[in-house]
């Protein structure tokens, strides 16, 4: 499930917005042009060299796991009722993520959501991530429905593009 469908994107918002703080760093952008991107890139592409893009995705990282035990994830509006009415037609969903598997795991724990889903796939199950097919790919094979019955939900370019190479159809 993409990132606006749990408050995760504010969480992520606000850990870059005070990691860039930590090199006196003002710079302004929306968190919707970053999302889907590996953090490093994401700091990249705010012009930051490739070493700070390191430095800066530590920090982050930490203030991420930081706020998140503070200000617990949680679902957007009508979110459980759409995954409740998908288990009542006996309909398979699962995650297909660019984040670590770590903090997805640990996401979907505190939404008391872990079972829910029938697999995750992140970043760390393919050797390319989001906007390379690849995770898709995976989900596809391992859900073993035919692509023609299959749906991906994207919230991110890169996710989006992620699924329409691999030959599904997006819901953006």
């Amino acid at each position: 499930f993409p990132s606006h469908d749990i408050n995760v994107g504010e969480l992520h918002f606000e850990a870059f917005q005070n990691a860039l703080n930590t090199f006196n760093s003002a710079i302004d952008f929306k968190y919707e042009d970053l999302a889907g991107f590996e953090t490093v890139n994401a700091f990249q592409s705010l012009g930051f060299s490739k070493n700070d893009s390191e430095k800066l995705s530590i920090i982050k990282r930490e203030i991420f796991q930081d706020l998140s035990t503070i200000k617990k994830p949680s679902w957007n509006k009508g979110i459980l009722d759409l995954l409740d009415t998908l288990d009542e037609l006996n309909i398979d969903y699962s995650v297909v993520s660019s984040g670590s598997r770590h903090r997805i795991i640990n996401t979907l724990a505190q939404l008391n959501a872990s079972d829910r889903f029938s697999f995750v796939i992140t970043k760390d199950d393919v050797p390319h991530n989001k906007p390379h097919p690849d995770p898709y790919i995976l989900a596809v094979n391992k859900s073993k429905i035919p692509i023609s019955n299959s749906l991906a939900v994207e919230d991110s370019f890169n996710g989006y593009t992620s699924a329409s190479s691999a030959g599904l159809d997006v819901w953006q």
